[in-house]
């Protein structure tokens, strides 16, 4: 009786010279392997897709939550009796002019006036005074502040209109961005409040 290792090298034989009679068998298989190894290989890209599709999306939807957050802390009102210290007095770089100094600091003074009137919840002086000041002397400044009142009275498209422009300025504050981000997912332009946000962030990290 044929011992089992026999019966295995005469089982090999057989399948060997099965294949060297049918060449048209080793193209066959050769063509099974590739395709299983081909499906195998989409099937991992696959799952390396749906992976990385999922971070990314983990990741749009924490961002997306930090700035309703942010929203919903900006959605409140001041009066006469609570200070409005959610915006940040920023600076600006401005050109101060050579011609009209005493105008510009004018102007600046009334800024400083609207920043007061705002700090006491009363939004109509400070665009009264604001509004004088851009009269007076445009400043980016002035401009600004006017994008926050503007935002604290609900005129949300009114602000991102006035702010916009003050980012294309040289050095402007990355907290603009923010701002702006947060102003334009407020009005339901995820696409432009992620722009904003990813512009804030690289700011930030310089």
């Amino acid at each position: 009786m044929p011992s089992e290792i026999e019966s295995f090298s005469s089982s090999i034989s057989k399948v060997f010279h099965t294949l060297r009679e049918s060449p048209s068998l080793i193209v066959l298989l050769g063509v099974l392997y590739v395709t299983f190894a081909f499906a195998v290989y989409q099937n991992l890209q696959q799952r390396k897709g749906i992976e990385a599709a999922k971070v990314d999306l983990e990741r749009q939807q924490m961002r997306l939550v930090e700035l309703e957050q942010q929203r919903n802390s900006l959605e409140g009102r001041g009066d006469a009796n609570k200070n409005i210290d959610i915006f940040k007095n920023l600076s600006f770089d401005e050109n101060r002019p050579s011609e009209h100094n005493q105008r510009f600091n004018t102007a600046l003074s009334l800024n400083s006036f609207a920043k007061y009137a705002l700090s006491n919840g009363d939004l109509s002086k400070a665009r009264e005074t604001l509004e004088q000041s851009v009269h007076t002397y445009s400043t980016q400044e002035a401009q600004y502040y006017i994008g926050v009142v503007a935002y604290l009275e609900g005129h949300v498209h009114e602000a991102i209109n006035i702010w916009r422009p003050l980012v294309d300025t040289n050095n402007s504050p990355a907290d603009l961005l923010f701002y702006l981000s947060v102003a334009e997912y407020r009005t339901g332009n995820i696409e432009a409040a992620r722009q904003f946000a990813d512009g804030y962030v690289r700011s930030a990290r310089r």
